[in-house]
Formats: C-alpha cells, structure tokens, sequence
C-alpha cells in the first residue's frame, strides 16, 4: 500500500509539471527571474521576524502533543480501555475528523480570518484531549470497553484539523516572498527535530507506574501543547501590536494584485514567430 501511494504521488508530480510546462507553451509565457529574485544564502538574514519564529517554534511542540498521543494511541485504547480488534479503527478517528472538518476550517478562515485564534482554540482543544484521558476510568474487562475515550479522540482530531490547515496558512504572512519556500522548509525541519525526540521522551514517561504509565504520558503531552499555546498567544499579542493584526485579518484580494505588480519576477508574453 505505501509503495502504491508512493508512486502514484511521483506520478501526479509528473503530470503537474507536464501540465505546467504545456500551458506554458499554449499561451506562450516565459518566466523571466531577476538577479535580485534568486535566492543567496545571505538571504536567510531577512528570516528575522519574531512572528515567523513564534510560529515556526510553537509548530514544534503544537505537532508534539498531536503526534505524541496518536503514536501511542492504539496500544492506549487495546489495553487501557479494552478495545481490543476495534483499537485499530478508532486510532485513526483524528484523521476521521479531519476529513470532513478541514475544508471548513479552511473556508472559515478565508471568510472571516482569524488565524492566531484558531491556533490558540485549537492547541486549547488539543490540551483538553490530554487532560480528559486522564480522567476517564480504564476498562474492567474486554467485554465492556469504555467508549468515553471517544470523546478525546475526538477533541484530537478536531485540534489536528484547525491545526494543520491555519497554520501553514501563516507562513506567507511572516516572510518575504522570495524565501517563502525556504520558511516553509526552516519550519518544516524545526517540526521534526521535535518529532526525533518525542518518542524517546514518550516511551520514558510510559516506564511509570501510574495508569500503566499513561497518565504522565498525558501529563508530559499536555505540558509540551500549553508550552505551544503560550507561545501563540505571545504570536497573538505581538501580532496586534506590532503589525496591525494582519495574522488575523481576512486575506485581500486587491493588495495581492498590487503586491504582484511591485513583485521583481517579470512575466512577460512572448510574440509569435
């Protein structure tokens, strides 16, 4: 199955750039790219803002908690809460909950803006999932599983969705254009160094006694997501202050054009022989 999927992504990475290369040549554009456009490592300079940081540093622990609980999910709900065989169907109720949530998400935001306070409800929603584990009784027996370990699984997932679907969304806010890939790659890399240590942590905090060990593997998971919440409500605080709230703001079609206009890469049609 993952080989599968692995090479249908290639093959859809072939017909984009087919698609991209055809349409050039049908409406007979090139791309011509300043000096000024190309990236030099200096560059990385201009990654400066504390909004940028504040984001790329909160995505680290914000995918922590998510990650961190699911990674151990399945093995939670088979023997802690006696799910046995159906532990494998509800590990994947997050990405269940994603499905239909995040095009709503993405919807809500371009309508209405809003971006740092989806990130604040969402790490809040993510917390809440954590904390709620704790407190729901194990199973007695495999025969009666306890089915309230729906309800965090469900907070999770709805958490992950807002998550993943605002957040990269505030990157081309906090950058210059021209390194907008770079920003987006520098966050990505930042979000797995946190994902190379997290299972280590993790599998420490299960050595424990308490609820099979998973009580201070929530408690762990919750301390990382608050540390992620603190740390976008200090994006949301600086944002209002020190940009005008453009986190927040709903995206402007007539400034895009305008940025477009001002932008040093020249598109220009090319005659016809």
């Amino acid at each position: 199955m993952g080989l599968a999927t692995s090479v249908l992504s290639l093959v859809m990475v072939f017909l984009l750039v087919w698609l991209d290369w055809w349409a050039s040549k049908k409406d007979n554009v090139q791309c011509r790219i300043s000096e000024d456009e190309k990236f030099k490592i200096s560059d990385l300079r201009e990654l400066k803002s504390l909004a940028y940081w504040l984001v790329s540093i909160s995505c680290i622990f914000g995918y922590m908690g998510f990650d961190g609980y699911c990674l151990f999910s399945a093995d939670m709900l088979e023997t802690r809460f006696g799910m046995g065989e159906k532990a494998s169907f509800l590990y994947s109720m997050p990405s269940f909950v994603s499905i239909f949530l995040s095009p709503l998400v993405g919807h809500l935001v371009d309508k209405f803006g809003c971006r740092v306070r989806f990130l604040v409800f969402s790490l809040v929603s993510v917390y809440l999932a954590t904390v709620t584990t704790t407190l729901i009784p194990a199973a007695d027996n495999p025969d009666d599983p306890q089915w309230l370990t729906l309800i965090p699984l469900f907070l999770l997932g709805v958490g992950y969705c807002i998550y993943v679907t605002v957040l990269w969304s505030c990157i081309p806010y906090v950058v210059p254009k021209k390194l907008l890939a770079t920003g987006y790659g520098l966050t990505d890399c930042l979000c797995n160094l946190g994902g190379v240590f997290n299972p280590y942590v993790s599998s420490w905090m299960l050595t424990t006694q308490r609820q099979g060990g998973y009580f201070w593997l929530m408690m762990y998971l919750g301390a990382v997501t608050l540390i992620g919440l603190g740390l976008t409500i200090w994006l949301l605080v600086d944002d209002f202050k020190n940009r005008g709230g453009v986190l927040d703001a709903v995206h402007n079609e007539d400034e895009e054009e305008e940025d477009e206009k001002d932008s040093i890469a020249v598109y220009e049609a090319q005659p016809d022989s």
